[in-house]
C-alpha cells in the first residue's frame, strides 16, 4: 500500500508528459491549418485579381471600339490627334490592368505573411504549453519519488554511501518508508 502514492504520482506525471506531447502536436497541426488556409486564400486573391485584370482589358477593347466607331462616324481618319487619343486611352487602360494585377499580388503576399505569422505563433504556443506540461510531469514524478523514498539524487562525483545503486551518471540513494 505504501507504493500507491508513488504509482499515482508517476501515472499523473506520465499523463502530464503525454499532455505535453499532445500540446506540441496540436500546435503543429494548427500551424499547418493556418498555412493551408493562407495558401488557399492567397490563390483566391490571385484568381480574383486575374479576373478583374481580364475584365478591365475586355472593357478597354470595348472602349477602343466605341472610340474608333465614334471617330469614323464623324468622317475623321485615324491619324494625328485621334490616333494619339486612342494610344493614350490604351496606355491608361494597360496601367490600370497592371495595377489590378499588382494589388492582387500584394494582397496574396499579405495573406501568406499573416498565415505564416499565425502558424509560427501556433507552433510557439504549442511548444510552450508542451514544455510547461513536461516540467509539470517531471516535477510530479520526481516529487512522488522523493516523497516515497526520501530519495536524494547525487552527482557521480559525490562519494557513495550505504544502500546506494548507481545508474548512468547518477547515484540514487533511496530508503523506502
Amino acid at each position: 500500500m505504501a507504493a500507491l502514492p508513488l504509482v499515482a504520482g508517476i501515472v499523473a506525471g506520465v499523463g502530464s508528459l503525454i499532455t505535453g506531447v499532445a500540446a506540441i502536436q496540436m500546435g503543429n497541426a494548427q500551424a499547418e491549418a493556418y498555412e493551408q488556409t493562407a495558401a488557399y486564400n492567397a490563390r483566391v486573391a490571385q484568381m480574383e485579381a486575374t479576373i478583374n485584370e481580364n475584365r478591365l482589358r475586355r472593357e478597354q477593347i470595348r472602349r477602343q471600339a466605341r472610340l474608333r466607331a465614334s471617330i469614323a462616324g464623324r468622317g475623321i481618319t485615324l491619324e494625328g490627334s485621334p490616333l494619339e487619343i486612342m494610344a493614350d486611352s490604351a496606355a491608361e487602360a494597360e496601367e490600370e490592368a497592371l495595377l489590378v494585377r499588382y494589388m492582387g499580388s500584394q494582397r496574396a503576399s499579405q495573406i501568406l505573411y499573416e498565415g505564416q505569422t499565425s502558424a509560427n505563433f501556433a507552433k510557439s504556443e504549442g511548444v510552450a504549453k508542451g514544455l510547461g506540461a513536461f516540467g509539470q510531469g517531471f516535477g510530479t514524478i520526481l516529487g512522488s519519488i522523493g516523497e516515497y523514498g526520501e530519495g536524494i539524487i547525487w552527482n557521480v562525483s559525490q562519494p557513495a554511501s550505504q544502500d546506494v545503486g548507481t545508474g548512468r551518471g547518477f547515484i540514487v540513494w533511496s530508503t523506502p518508508r
